[in-house]
C-alpha cells in the first residue's frame, strides 16, 4: 500500500510540474504556441530554427530525436499564421514544396496534418520529436510549450501573436 500511495505521490508532482508551463496569460492569449513532447530537452526556438524545422532543413533535435512536424490543416490560424508570417508562403506553396522535398528525397514524408488543436497536442504527447503548433488558449495543462525568441504565448512581443 505504501508503493501505491508513492507511485501516486510522485505522478501527482509531476503532472502538477508539467502544468505549470502553461500560464493563464497563454490561456487568454490569441498567440500560436509551439508544443513539443515533454521529454524534449528544448526548452525554447529562435525564429531560424523554427522556420528551419518547419522547411525540413534541420530534421533532428539536439538530443538525435527526428523532428516530427504535427500541423493544423491550412485555413487554420495555427496553420496559416506561422506559413505566412515567418515563411512568407502561402498554405499551397507550402505543401508544394514539402511536395517536392518528398520527391526528391529530401525528405521520407511530409508533415502529418490533423484537423484539430486536441489531436496535434496528443501526438506531441505521443511522439518523442513532435513539433507541432496550437492556439494558445487551446493548450492542455500538461503540455510543454517552448519559448519562441525568449518569449512564451501571451507575453508582449512574442513572434506568432
Amino acid at each position: 500500500m505504501n508503493r501505491t500511495l508513492i507511485a501516486i505521490l510522485i505522478l501527482g508532482g509531476s503532472c502538477v510540474a508539467s502544468a505549470q508551463n502553461v500560464t493563464p496569460a497563454m490561456k487568454s492569449s490569441t498567440d500560436v504556441a509551439i508544443v513539443v513532447n515533454d521529454k524534449n530537452s528544448a526548452t525554447e526556438i529562435s525564429s531560424s530554427e523554427l522556420i528551419s524545422m518547419l522547411m525540413g532543413d534541420r530534421r533532428f533535435w539536439t538530443g538525435k530525436a527526428p523532428v516530427q512536424l504535427v500541423l493544423r490543416q491550412p485555413g487554420n490560424r495555427e496553420f496559416d499564421l506561422p506559413i505566412s508570417r515567418l515563411l512568407k508562403m502561402s498554405a499551397a506553396e507550402y505543401r508544394q514544396s514539402w511536395k517536392t522535398k518528398v520527391f526528391r528525397g529530401e525528405a521520407s514524408s511530409e508533415p502529418t496534418y490533423v484537423p484539430s488543436s486536441g489531436m496535434a497536442a496528443q501526438f506531441s504527447r505521443d511522439l518523442p520529436g513532435a513539433l507541432t503548433l496550437v492556439a494558445a488558449h487551446d493548450l492542455p495543462a500538461d503540455a510543454k510549450v517552448l519559448k519562441l525568441d525568449g518569449k512564451l504565448p501571451g507575453e508582449v512581443g512574442y513572434p506568432l501573436r
